[in-house]
């Protein structure tokens, strides 16, 4: 897998965001857009964590399961 640094394309405007990784806490510049970055995943509220790698993101994802549907909480 590709790291962060080699993923897509540059920056519209020369101007390179620098995050903190969700699940490692490890900063890193975003080599591209916000809305381009391919790692990234939406929580309620619109918040954006953004990974540093793949395997940062999948540890994320064990640590925070989806929620199948607020409607099946409801009819149970």
């Amino acid at each position: 897998m590709r790291s962060a640094k080699n993923l897509g394309a540059l920056s519209r405007g020369g101007r390179y965001n620098q995050v903190k990784c969700a699940s490692c806490g490890r900063e890193f510049i975003m080599p591209c857009d916000a809305r381009d970055y391919p790692l990234r995943r939406d929580q309620y509220g619109h918040k954006r964590n953004y990974f540093c790698s793949w395997s940062c993101m999948r540890v994320w994802d064990q640590e925070h399961p989806r929620r199948e549907s607020i409607y099946l909480d409801y009819l149970s």
